[in-house]
């Protein structure tokens, strides 16, 4: 179930860069967000995209961090006090570069937004190899029911 809010993120955050990079590619025929009559609506209806995806994505890897943290981090730091130490310190990373990028038009050109992505791919890794094989194997039924209603919240195939 964490493995598949992680593809489920991965995939969303792919269309916020198609997004993006379409809009970099393709920008409106006006390079402001305003023209002689007014607001470009081609512009703000990319930017509404991108806002809608941003806050989507958001919203998701937000509650799957705050699950992990809640449900499983509590019980692997009395297995692996080291381990549960160093996911908590990688969400924090992630937290932080995720609020530094902000919902930006230049989202697909940004190195911090490349870096964000490489963050996230390889803590999803360690995750899928240390965490969740180890929650599968260990994690008492009721946290992994709990974990189960937490993420219905944002990823309504559970």
């Amino acid at each position: 179930m964490l493995l598949a809010d992680h593809e489920r993120m991965d995939r969303m955050l792919a269309e916020l860069f198609e997004a993006a990079q379409a809009y970099e590619v393709h920008p409106p025929p006006s390079s402001r967000r305003f023209t002689m009559d007014g607001p470009d609506p081609v512009a703000e209806e990319a930017q509404s995209v991108l806002r809608q995806k941003w806050v989507m994505l958001e919203e998701s890897l937000m509650n799957h961090m705050a699950a992990e943290e809640a449900l499983l981090f509590p019980v692997l730091r009395q297995v692996d006090m080291a381990e549960a130490l160093a996911l908590q310190g990688e969400h924090q990373a992630i937290r932080h570069t995720f609020m530094e990028i902000g919902a930006g038009i230049g989202l697909a050109r940004s190195p911090l937004t490349h870096h964000f992505a490489q963050l996230l791919s390889k803590h999803a890794q360690r995750e899928s190899a240390l965490l969740y094989a180890w929650a599968s194997a260990q994690a008492p039924q009721n946290i992994t029911d709990a974990l189960r209603m937490r993420l219905k919240r944002t990823f309504v195939d559970l």
